[in-house]
């Protein structure tokens, strides 16, 4: 039997705040109920958000421990490489006066110099590096150098001059050849040979100009 077809509108008026009561607790406990999985969805994520900020954070604290220890391991390598002058641009006046000077200590014959247009080389990093520094280039020039010899020793006292002078420098190439053929005895102070070098210059470039638009 259905309860609500015995009750008559009299009962219903004397239960009615009862059922008031009811009604405004069965809202509360939905407000309730709903309020708390609001709150319980809002906490969860507002922790995942601060698991990944502080996941975030500590990787940023390796990367700076990383960065740190190899600042560290190679401070000492940069810090001679630019007491060298690699890590400034060419001086080419001065190079100038540098094989000028060689020339000069060694008495040596008037000594032909020609730098070609400079190359340049963007490095690459390590792969898997996982934050890589700024772009750094390497620049090359090839120097040409062209000299009478009096004899081979001449030679050898231009390129050391060279090589022991601040800079980085490597010898690609160098060729002699005989201008008395027929000389068996060089008691002459003449110009028994002469000779041709190339010699490559190296800097590199800390702050290189960004690639062209589309490769050109």
């Amino acid at each position: 039997m259905n309860i609500f077809s015995i009750l008559n509108k009299e009962d219903y008026l004397q239960i009615k705040g009862q059922i008031a009561f009811a009604l405004v607790g069965i809202f509360l406990a939905t407000g309730i109920y709903v309020g708390a999985e609001s709150l319980a969805t809002n906490s969860l994520n507002d922790l995942r958000t601060a698991q990944r900020e502080f996941d975030d954070s500590r990787s940023r604290v390796e990367l700076i421990e990383e960065e740190e220890a190899t600042v560290i391991e190679y401070i000492e390598r940069y810090q001679i490489l630019e007491a060298d002058g690699l890590m400034e641009d060419e001086d080419r006046l001065l190079m100038y006066e540098l094989i000028a000077q060689i020339r000069a200590e060694n008495n040596l014959f008037p000594v032909g110099l020609n730098i070609a247009q400079q190359a340049t080389q963007n490095l690459s990093y390590p792969a898997g590096l996982r934050e890589p520094g700024d772009p750094v280039s390497l620049n090359s020039s090839i120097i040409k150098l062209t000299l009478p010899l009096l004899h081979e020793e001449d030679l050898t006292r231009l390129i050391n001059g060279l090589l022991d002078s601040p800079g980085l420098f490597q010898t690609k190439q160098c060729n002699i050849t005989g201008q008395r053929q027929n000389a068996r005895k060089f008691i002459v102070l003449s110009q028994h040979f002469s000779a041709s070098c190339e010699i490559l210059w190296y800097s590199f470039d800390l702050d290189p100009s960004p690639p062209p638009a589309f490769g050109y």
